[in-house]
């Protein structure tokens, strides 16, 4: 079976929350996309997005994570750097599965309506990532493959 899935991911916060804009898109063929193409995006009312920034000082800035809600669908998506570095603007190759990857890999999971991969490879290009000055995330822009 072929579980080769490509994503496309781009997020964008500003300061003010009426121009905020999240926009999660990804398809391919596998398990977890069904072999369909996805847009998830807050600016359709049905959508809802978490960004994980209450965490503690240990994991900030070292590890994204992205929770799309919508009426009839859940998808989540994580991204850390390795050897607890935090996260910049650049390509990681050799991935592993967030929360199982080597102390020396990055890690990605993307997951949703109940479906994920127990193991995965793939890589990340980080194109631009802000931070506030309390550590918050404000800006965010990815793209990768999760296989």
């Amino acid at each position: 079976m072929n579980k080769i899935v490509t994503f496309l991911f781009a997020l964008v916060f500003s300061t003010a929350a009426a121009n905020a804009i999240t926009i999660l898109t990804f398809g391919g063929t596998g398990y977890i996309t069904q072999n369909r193409e996805y847009v998830l995006t807050t600016k359709l009312p049905e959508y809802t997005v978490n960004v994980n920034n209450n965490v503690t000082e240990y994991v900030r800035k070292k590890h994204v994570e992205f929770t799309f809600i919508g009426k009839a669908t859940y998808w989540s998506l994580s991204i850390a750097a390795p050897n607890g570095e935090d996260l910049k603007v650049g390509t990681y190759a050799n991935v592993a599965r967030y929360g199982f990857q080597d102390i020396n890999q990055a890690g990605l999971d993307l997951s949703g309506d109940g479906r994920g991969h127990n193991t995965l490879t793939g890589s990340v290009k980080i194109k631009a990532v802000e931070w506030d000055s309390n550590g918050k995330l404000i800006k965010f822009e990815a793209d990768f493959q999760q296989f």
